[in-house]
């Protein structure tokens, strides 16, 4: 198979993102998140704050490291369900209620009544 695109490093990747309208308010943390975590990783989570889905354009206001605690929030929900299968159901709704606490935050859109 043949592939268009070249790889390219960490800053070239920082600057892409950046050029797209993407916020990034510490460039050395985020850095290191793409070295760690990968950039096509982290991709799958921007998707969501993408105002133009061809080009890749960012809605105003949305920063890199709203895509982290997306993936922080998706990671640990993921640890949850399957550590959930070896757990008594009281450290399974602990855990549960953290990650909803913690998952309102992030996403800013729970109501808890």
């Amino acid at each position: 198979m043949d592939y268009d695109k070249q790889p390219i490093n960490v800053d070239e990747q920082v600057a892409l993102l950046q050029n797209r309208g993407l916020v990034i308010e510490d460039i050395a943390t985020a850095k290191l998140q793409l070295r760690n975590i990968s950039y096509f990783r982290i991709a799958s989570y921007l998707r969501y704050m993408e105002e133009d889905r061809q080009f890749h354009h960012y809605k105003l206001g949305s920063t890199f490291e709203q895509a982290i605690d997306l993936y922080l929030f998706d990671k640990e929900l993921r640890q949850l369900i399957d550590f959930s299968s070896d757990q008594n159901d009281s450290d399974i709704f602990h855990g549960a209620w953290r990650i909803l606490v913690y998952g309102c935050i992030i996403v800013q859109e729970c109501r808890l009544l």
